[in-house]
């Protein structure tokens, strides 16, 4: 069994943003950022996390943090969007 996540159901932040209201629901790992895709209104960042190469797309809007190649972030996700999968 593999578990997958939906990429847009990813979250990037800084590692030392508050955490959310919802955080007990919600697991998290620290990556670095390996590349930013613009895509007309979303943006794919492409997060290596250890062994692991995440992707985290969200909606482009005003006033988001934008990060580079190099920067560290945290990826985070609800428990429940987690999916297994028999390969």
């Amino acid at each position: 069994m593999v578990a997958i996540i939906r990429p847009e159901r990813l979250r990037i932040s800084t590692p030392g943003a508050p955490r959310s209201t919802d955080a007990d629901q919600r697991q998290s790992v620290i990556g670095t950022v390996a590349d930013t895709v613009y895509a007309g209104p979303l943006r794919k960042y492409h997060v290596q996390a250890g062994t692991r190469m995440l992707t985290v797309r969200e909606h482009v809007a005003s006033g988001q943090q934008v990060y580079s190649p190099g920067d560290q972030v945290r990826v985070d996700w609800l428990r429940s969007d987690v999916r297994f999968v028999t390969l």
